[in-house]
């Protein structure tokens, strides 16, 4: 989308090549054991800002945790650091919600970033606007089917191993219900095809070659 705004406007000018940001996939998906009669959790895992559309999520999640509307108990998680106050609103219109089956437990980096992702059943990130959204990436990595917004450039997940969703309650809420009805078996084998994604074409390596090819069609005498 980017690409398109910058050749829209310099309408002459070199070619503008795209090359995804990388992540590191992990050796294996962590197989700490679940009980069958766990609370699933949704997972938010990036900055409290604004522009993540997490205002927009509280309202889908009052919808689809209303007494009878999801398959068994569920919990979202909203971890990250606050910024322009937007942990204070979003705490503010939880209580106006009634919304008892949220937390915040704040930044989360290294060991407990890497347990978040184990301990999630489902990972939401749904920005208003993206250049690329790299917790997709890592939530993708780590076996989570994702659900995200038209705002980000995640299209290829939608029907494979996640929702590409309007970035509006209504559109999240459905996405949210689709996701939350389906079994675990389920939702693994998505999270299966989110690995095989990421192995495909946004590991460094995978990242590295595209890079590489980009230099040397730059450098041929063509």
């Amino acid at each position: 989308m980017e690409r398109d705004w910058i050749e829209a406007y310099v309408r002459t000018g070199p070619r503008i090549c795209v090359v995804p940001n990388g992540v590191e996939l992990p050796a294996a998906v962590a197989t700490a054991a679940k009980p069958a009669n766990r609370t699933r959790q949704v997972l938010y895992l990036g900055r409290l800002h604004p522009l993540k559309g997490l205002e927009i999520l509280l309202d889908a999640w009052a919808t689809v945790t209303r007494p009878g509307a999801a398959a068994g108990p569920w919990e979202l998680v909203i971890a990250g650091p606050d910024e322009q106050g937007t942990r204070a609103r979003l705490e503010a219109q939880a209580r106006t919600l009634g919304l008892t089956n949220l937390t915040f437990p704040g930044p989360l980096y290294g060991e407990a970033k890497r347990r978040a992702l184990a301990e999630a059943d489902l990972f939401a990130l749904p920005s208003r606007t993206e250049n690329f959204g790299i917790a997709v990436a890592e939530a993708l990595a780590a076996g989570l089917p994702v659900i995200t917004t038209k705002g980000t450039p995640w299209s290829e997940i939608e029907g494979s191993c996640g929702w590409w969703v309007d970035a509006n309650a209504g559109s999240i809420a459905q996405a949210l219900a689709a996701a939350m009805r389906l079994s675990d078996a389920e939702r693994a084998a998505m999270g299966a095809r989110g690995r095989e994604l990421v192995a495909a074409k946004y590991q460094w390596d995978a990242v590295g070659r595209a890079m590489a090819g980009l230099y040397e069609s730059l450098t041929s005498p063509r």
